[in-house]
């Protein structure tokens, strides 16, 4: 038999204290349901006296006690979340990236650059048809005026959008160390509050949304381990996050990222100023996902120099460089240096060029002017070629025209008279071959190698297009598998309002019956004491 005074009574006055801790624990689910990064709590109770050993003791599996409010966290899906949202931000910005290289190299004001070579090619043929004539000749100007800006616009573009990704970079590098700092914070201030007895549940939803937002920064590693107890009891609990394979934040310290501006250039076209990124200490980052791993592979990505995998900015910048700097050799000189290797056989890399074209009317004694007809930021012939007369002299000036600096020469810009009026045979007879002679080197398939020049610009759009569409669909992918995984850690630590309803019924219905509970014991109390 149960013994003790007033047991019942002591009995109904916990289930009141606990129902109404339960009320106010639903009513902060509901009053937090649309709070980012809350953790539903769920009322935790136990019997009173199911602490006690022996059989009889007063309170012994009866009534109820609130013991706890405990947050519906599963660590699993947060670290699985962590781990697939780098890996889908990655690929979300490498998405919008490779979208505005495509916008970059497709369209610009002057269409493309395919556009443009087919525009100049007959114009070309056109001029072959009637060279004395001024119409045809200003028509190959403007043609190869539009060709000459596209190159120009798009290397323009080129950097600026590699300067904003540099800019991008030194932007994630200042939020990663914002966001260090404030888990640095919070983990000092959740630390003191559990050891003292607080809660610091709302703090650790705080951290959790935190870790959330640095993993779309880069793979993050998290780990909180418990190093015994301390002298309260409490558990001696310690948070560690390493961001990009090392530590970010140790428990109560961190480290900030650190940016500098690099002094050597990894690759040709790079824009001055470019930042290199490492840990504080010097310590290398092995970012294998995430936001700033794709910026800086999109800003430096270079497959041709063996550095990178990754197609970026400065692969299609040296491309275009390719492009303008061949064309125009070519197309002044006649040169074509299949092997790349400065040396120019006269035998074979050596045919007619524009520059050529005005010794087939000549007659011994007069004075070739030796125009070309593209040149470096409008110089005139003569001084784009400095005097060079030795083939190859003349091939190594070259190497300082590229995308961004290629113009029509002064002389035919000033004077439509000074390009070539005509061709002709050593017989004087009109000659209409000679120009399409001139105009053998976009046929050439060993111009770029394996390909002439059309199907070489046709590889570099293609190239772009692969990397564009590999990255819009591994962008949806790895969308749908983090959506996935979202609802699925919304639907374990979520607020459902409809469950929260039916709690508050159940825990009120709880309150009233502890209540009528009281009120029963409390007028037997009164009729006892009464009676007495």
């Amino acid at each position: 038999m149960i013994t003790g005074s007033f047991v019942g009574l002591n009995l109904s006055m916990r289930g009141l204290y606990a129902s109404q801790k339960a009320l106010n624990l639903t009513a902060q689910n509901i009053a937090n349901s649309s709070t980012e990064g809350y953790t539903r709590r769920v009322a935790e109770f136990k019997t009173f006296g199911q602490d006690r050993d022996r059989i009889g003791d007063p309170g012994f599996g009866m009534g109820g006690d609130f013991i706890s409010a405990t947050r519906m966290r599963d660590e699993y899906l947060d670290k699985k979340i962590w781990n697939q949202q780098s890996i889908a931000s990655e690929w979300s910005i490498k998405n919008e990236y490779y979208t505005n290289l495509q916008q970059i190299v497709n369209e610009p004001s002057v269409s493309d650059l395919t556009t443009n070579l087919t525009d100049f090619y007959s114009a070309m043929d056109e001029f072959a048809k009637e060279p004395s004539s001024t119409t045809k000749r200003y028509l190959v100007l403007n043609r190869g005026l539009q060709l000459t800006t596209y190159f120009n616009e798009v290397a323009t573009k080129l950097e600026e959008f590699q300067v904003e990704l540099n800019d991008s970079v030194k932007m994630q590098v200042d939020e990663i160390n914002s966001i260090a700092d404030k888990l640095r914070d919070l983990n000092e201030k959740i630390y003191n509050t559990e050891i003292s007895g607080g809660d610091a549940g709302f703090m650790r939803d705080e951290r959790a949304l935190l870790i959330d937002q640095l993993s779309e920064y880069g793979n993050v590693e998290v780990s909180e381990m418990t190093y015994g107890e301390l002298i309260n009891g409490s558990e001696d609990r310690r948070m560690t996050i390493l961001f990009g394979g090392t530590v970010l934040v140790d428990h109560k310290t961190n480290r900030h990222l650190e940016y500098s501006k690099r002094i050597t250039a990894k690759n040709e076209a790079d824009v001055e100023g470019l930042y290199e990124v490492s840990m504080q200490g010097g310590a290398r980052l092995d970012l294998t996902s995430g936001k700033l791993k794709a910026t800086l592979e999109v800003r430096d990505g270079n497959v041709a120099n063996g550095d990178s995998w990754v197609k970026g900015v400065p692969y299609y910048m040296e491309q275009l460089d390719t492009i303008a700097r061949t064309f125009a050799k070519a197309f002044n000189e006649g040169i074509k240096d299949y092997n790349q290797d400065g040396a120019i056989d006269p035998d074979t890399e050596k045919g007619n060029g524009f520059a050529d074209a005005y010794t087939f009317n000549s007659k011994e004694g007069d004075d070739v002017p030796g125009i070309r007809f593209f040149s470096i930021d409008s110089l005139s012939s003569a001084d784009f070629i400095n005097g060079k007369t030795d083939l190859d002299d003349i091939n190594s000036v070259y190497d300082g025209l590229n995308a961004k600096n290629i113009s029509i020469s002064k002389d035919i810009l000033e004077d439509i008279g000074n390009m070539f009026k005509s061709f002709t045979d050593s017989g004087n007879n009109n000659d209409t071959e000679a120009i399409q002679d001139l105009m053998s080197f976009t046929s050439d398939k060993k111009l770029f190698g394996t390909t002439d020049v059309n199907d070489f610009v046709a590889g570099m759009i293609t190239n772009l297009g692969v990397d564009a569409q590999l990255a819009k669909d591994l962008d949806g992918s790895h969308e749908a598998v983090i959506t996935q995984l979202t609802n699925r850690r919304e639907s374990y630590s979520g607020v459902s309002l409809n469950e929260e309803a039916t709690n508050l019924v159940k825990f009120q219905q709880m309150y009233n019956a502890s209540a009528k509970v009281m009120s029963v014991f409390s007028e037997i109390y009164n009729t006892l004491v009464n009676t007495i």
